[in-house]
């Protein structure tokens, strides 16, 4: 076989059963990777899929706020709707105030909790107004 300069020669040699104690006392003892090889930090891999977790479930909780705060909006959209039921069908008054405080509830968790509040306690006084034209 003819060799060609880049090459090298690797030479390997037997060696005797008690004799692997001395060759190892040569070499440098580093502690034996365990893992994936192409992995540049095993303890970094888990910092990141900790912090994709947790940003997943932010997402989703700020997800749910935001649905939350849609349901104030609507409640507040009912609010004039039901008002004006009230002077014309006061049975579809008491519909819209339903749905009107169902909404409120579902938007006490979102970032305004007060005009949720508020939208509920005016959805129940329109239900209430809605219930005494009925049964007047």
């Amino acid at each position: 076989m003819s060799e060609s300069p880049d090459e090298e020669i690797i030479e390997a040699a037997l060696v005797a059963e008690g004799d692997h104690e001395e060759l190892a006392a040569g070499v440098d003892s580093a502690p034996v990777r365990r893992g994936s090889p192409f992995a540049h930090e095993p303890r970094g891999l888990r910092r990141q899929v900790a912090g994709e977790a947790a940003a997943s479930a932010s997402f989703e909780a700020g997800l749910r706020t935001v649905t939350a705060g849609g349901g104030v909006l609507s409640a507040a959209i009912l609010l004039p709707i039901g008002l004006a039921a009230c002077g014309f069908f006061p049975g579809g008054a008491v519909a819209v105030a339903i749905l009107g405080g169902v909404m409120s509830v579902f938007g006490l968790s979102s970032l305004y909790p007060r005009w949720a509040l508020s939208g509920l306690g005016l959805h129940i006084a329109i239900f209430l107004l809605a219930e005494w034209r009925i049964w007047s």
